[in-house]
């Protein structure tokens, strides 16, 4: 899997290319079970901005949580120095998932 580097400002313009001004409607793909989810699917959850896109949204569902590795579907793998993206700004990075391509859907 190749990392593509991206500031937060291509990132957002990548996030509403492909799915428009309501990030609600963005989606992001696990790039270890490939669990696509969007933003409102996070939040949905409770989850806090910091896990959106950087962490699989099994770690928000507490049944998987408690499944660990023996999860099918929604895993628990956060993003880490193995994640597909990486966000640049102002000197500081952190590792995310990919966009998930538009037609890609929640299974």
């Amino acid at each position: 899997m190749a990392r593509k580097s991206l500031t937060t400002f291509e990132w957002n313009e990548e996030g509403e290319r492909l799915f428009g001004a309501d990030r609600g409607e963005w989606k992001f793909v696990c790039p270890f079970c490939e669990t696509v989810a969007s933003i409102a699917d996070y939040r949905s959850l409770n989850a806090k901005p910091k896990q959106i896109g950087r962490q699989c949204i099994g770690t928000l569902i507490p049944e998987i949580r408690e499944l660990g590795s023996k999860a099918t579907g929604p895993c628990n793998y956060k993003a880490d120095n193995c994640a597909p993206v990486r966000i640049l700004d102002d000197g500081e990075s952190e590792c995310a998932f990919d966009f998930a391509q538009p037609q890609e859907v929640i299974e």
